[in-house]
């Protein structure tokens, strides 16, 4: 293509994939061309409230690294690094908070777009035959089976946008031994995701074996080959290493931070040897392989359009492509492909752990790979050889029809003799589409020479993209956005007219937003989202110690990324600062404060250094806690006693008919350990006890406020036996319980006004009896506590949250959070930086010698 020709050829990148995708955005009505949002998946419980926190933090110019709105707070720095440093994000400054999802939608709009104009940069500068047709390959890779599917999982679009530009360096640095455009791509791929950097990292080392083995002539023999390879070797490793190394920054604060999740946690099954699917992966070539009902279990999106898959076909065929070629070739992406298709490899491209959904993370590098393949077959201009094109047009048929047999098939075996739901369920008439367009690729492409039959060929590209993207995306029960900017002005509204600003937790107990998603709901995030500080979060980088803390108080955790502040009791109340619990109407709210919390910290006896909070029975931990505060044997909670028993058994469960005498004026709660809650029919005095939210693990459930002596009818279904009955309920004497909160109330940390997340002052009056400081501050190496002026070390309570011990007296508290590993980090990249820098200038000196 002529130079003066580039900037077109360049914008029309950019823009055939922008427009191919409104065009598939306007079928599907999502905003900004109507009233749909993607308030789906992880898209509507993550990353709207915390791309709605970071539009937050920097219009107020408060960003910070530590965030209370994070469950009981947490350092930002591994959310931040894992979901939103994207540079795309700064679109956000430019809508409202309620404006977010319709933000997020140009985002992905835009970052499409790139990954085209990337691709097309790549093709342009490795084949440098270029044309107009050559944008159908980047096309076709902008809209990807990867990105029909996983599009909404918005922070993965970058690594896609950097994997031809990393490629095109590495084979710069091949061909020139000049590293710099490899050194930044690789950096840049690390910074903005480094879960997917790290695969691009595998891919590097892949690509680079896959030059060395492309350019080795027959005669020579590895050892002597290699020798001869040895400086662009040394180099590519030295700069991947330095390039890695220099996002240390990021990358090193950010692991600390993942230690804490559960992904610290390997599982050896993950690394047994078993494939990952069988023959039914060919369906994932045609149309409409997968979809949103099945996003968390599904074979490999390997769909690159009918077109693509002709011509990755005809590589192997075409006598044009040289034989060795072929053979090197093939081992790369039969690499790719064992990433994808053998249990341990799979596990080790995704960071030794197994995908909790979404499936295949690195899919997009094979579909890179086949289409690059694809464009090579194309420059042989296959239209001169028809056989060759029918004879790649049966195979691709072939191999539909194997695939849909073979997925069928399976659905019949497991639902017929195993009787369990298979999570992949294709369906048979996306098979007839893919068909008819390979039949229709395959006779246009034989007369690709003239220009009408070229000019249907490509629409009929672009048209089974957008079909396979609005199939991906078929079942989706997209989101309202007109009633999500309105419901969320509304709440937060209502929010604001609740904050005080003294230290205190906030419950939600419903969300108004909740209106415009079309699936559950939980309001996991909505702390972020309205910047509020809560006990509920939903995430990757969720700390897994805090939530088997509140876990083991008898808080709800869905899984080990989800924590609930459904199950909080008057005690929790008191111990986690959860002031006050709001209910809303579009209309109206409701405040309830709760008198017993008593902010962020408060002197304790040091005995609470002791508890050991132990699994399945959280009541007796909040009885034990409470008294290891007090230093006494106070009992706080009591059991009821039962008066009348009768019991039954069915082939449908228990049945438990009971008659319990109160002990006391107080709560009265149930905690049963061996059952999910859901599983759990309960009725107090004829009335059913619902919860707020659906409870599929255990929970404490609050039945109700009874004064003493008063009987109780408790009817109970339940699967399985529960045991001894009365050990399963528990009422907290109120008499008791208040002065236990008079008591320690008399000596609270007082903050001082302007204190911020990161950086926290106070003051507290310690007595004689109580010479610990408790802070519902999850434990973390990152504070730095003065206490007069003096360092004093912290140490770890209850489970994972926080005790300074303190003499008695007036005292002044200084907290302040740094975060782990960041100076370090800084260190590091500096070092990394001045080292590639240094070896840089040693390579040029040596390549002028």
């Amino acid at each position: 293509m002529q130079k003066s020709r580039r900037p077109l050829y360049y914008l029309l990148a950019f823009l055939l994939p922008l427009i191919t995708l409104s065009a598939a955005f306007m079928q599907l009505g999502l905003a900004p061309f109507g009233s749909h949002n993607l308030l789906i998946s992880d898209m509507g419980t993550q990353y709207i409230a915390f791309f709605t926190e970071l539009r937050r933090h920097l219009l107020t110019h408060q960003f910070s690294f530590y965030s209370f709105s994070l469950s009981l707070g947490d350092s930002a720095f591994p959310l931040f690094a894992y979901y939103l440093i994207s540079p795309f994000n700064l679109i956000l400054l430019l809508f409202k908070a309620s404006e977010v999802p319709v933000a997020i939608n140009f985002i992905i709009l835009l970052k499409i777009a790139m990954i085209g104009l990337s691709m097309a940069y790549y093709l342009q500068r490795v084949y440098r035959k270029v044309s107009l047709t050559t944008l159908l390959f980047s096309t076709a890779y902008s809209l990807c089976g990867f990105v029909a599917m996983y599009f909404y999982d918005i922070m993965w679009l970058d690594a896609l946008i950097y994997l031809p530009l990393i490629t095109l360096s590495i084979g710069h640095l091949y061909n020139t031994k000049k590293t710099g455009l490899y050194f930044v791509t690789l950096a840049l791929t690390i910074i903005t995701n480094y879960y997917l950097g790290y695969m691009t990292c595998l891919y590097a080392l892949c690509y680079f074996g896959y030059l060395l083995a492309n350019d080795k002539t027959t005669g020579d023999s590895w050892p002597h080959y290699l020798k001869k390879k040895s400086q662009s070797i040394i180099q590519f490793s030295l700069t991947s290493l330095f390039s890695g190394l220099a996002t240390a920054v990021i990358l090193l604060p950010a692991m600390l931070g993942m230690l804490k999740t559960s992904k610290e946690q390997l599982s050896l099954t993950s690394f047994l040897p078993l494939p990952k699917f069988g023959l039914d992966i060919f369906t994932q070539f045609g149309v409409g392989g997968s979809n949103y009902a099945g996003r968390l279990h599904h074979p490999p999106s390997l769909f690159v359009g009918s077109l693509m898959f002709l011509l990755l076909i005809m590589f192997f065929l075409s006598p044009q492509i040289k034989q060795h070629q072929k053979n090197t070739a093939g081992t790369f992406l039969g690499l790719i492909g064992l990433s994808l298709w053998l249990l341990p490899i799979n596990t080790i491209w995704h960071m030794f752990q197994q995908p909790n959904g979404f499936p295949f993370r690195n899919v997009y590098m094979f579909s890179f790979i086949a289409i690059s393949l694809a464009y090579q077959v194309w420059l042989t201009k296959p239209w001169h050889t028809p056989r060759l094109i029918w004879h790649s047009g049966v195979i691709a048929a072939t191999l539909l029809i194997i695939g849909y047999l073979s997925a069928n098939l399976i659905q019949f075996i497991v639902k017929h003799y195993f009787n369990v739901r298979y999570p992949f369920f294709v369906s048979n008439r996306y098979l007839l589409w893919s068909l008819i367009f390979i039949l229709l690729s395959t006779c246009l492409l034989t007369f690709r020479q003239r220009h009408l039959p070229m000019l249907v060929l490509a629409l009929l590209c672009l048209s089974e993209l957008v079909l396979n993207f609005t199939t991906a995306l078929t079942t989706a029960p997209l989101g309202n956005q007109p009633i999500y900017a309105k419901n969320y002005e509304t709440e937060a509204r209502w929010i604001k007219k609740s904050r005080v600003k003294t230290f205190y937790r906030l419950n939600s107990q419903n969300s108004l937003i909740s209106r415009a998603f079309r699936e559950p709901y939980n309001n996991y995030n909505d702390a972020a989202l309205f910047g509020f500080r809560g006990i509920s979060m939903y995430s990757s980088t969720l700390n897994n110690q805090t939530r088997t803390m509140l876990l083991r108080l008898g808080l709800f955790s869905k899984n080990d990324r989800r924590i609930s502040n459904e199950g909080t009791t008057s005690f929790t109340n008191l111990l986690l600062a959860e002031q006050k619990e709001l209910s809303m109407t579009t209309n109206s709210y409701k405040l309830t404060n709760h008198p017993e919390s008593l902010g962020l910290g408060f002197a304790v006896n040091k005995d609470l250094q002791h508890v050991k909070l132990v699994k399945g029975d959280p009541l007796l931990n909040q009885n034990h806690s409470l008294q290891s505060m007090l230093g006494n044997h106070v009992n706080y909670f009591q059991t009821l006693t039962v008066v009348q028993h009768k019991k039954n058994q069915t082939k449908y469960g228990h049945h438990y008919d009971l008659q319990m005498k109160v002990p006391t004026n107080g709560p009265l709660y149930a905690y049963f350990p061996n059952i999910p809650v859901d599983h759990v029919s309960l009725h107090i005095n004829g009335r059913k006890k619902r919860t707020r939210i659906k409870v599929t693990t255990h929970a404490n459930l609050a039945l109700g406020t009874f004064k003493k002596g008063q009987i109780i009818h408790v009817q109970l279904k339940t699967p399985k036996k529960l045991g001894k009955i009365t050990s399963r309920f528990a009422q907290l004497d109120q008499s008791k319980f208040q002065t236990a909160a008079t008591t320690l109330r008399a000596n609270t940390l007082q903050l001082q006004s302007g204190w911020r997340s990161h950086n926290l002052k106070g003051q507290i009056q310690v007595p004689a009896n109580r010479t610990s400081l408790f802070l519902s501050i999850p434990y973390d190496q990152g504070w730095r506590v003065r206490v007069d002026h003096r360092p004093i070390k912290t140490y770890r309570v209850m489970g994972n949250l926080t005790g300074v011990s303190l003499k008695p007296g007036q005292h002044h508290v200084h907290l302040t959070y740094h975060v782990p590993g960041l100076r370090l980090g800084l260190l590091i990249s500096l070092l990394s930086l001045i080292m590639y820098g240094i070896t840089s200038l040693l390579f040029h000196r040596y390549r002028k010698k």
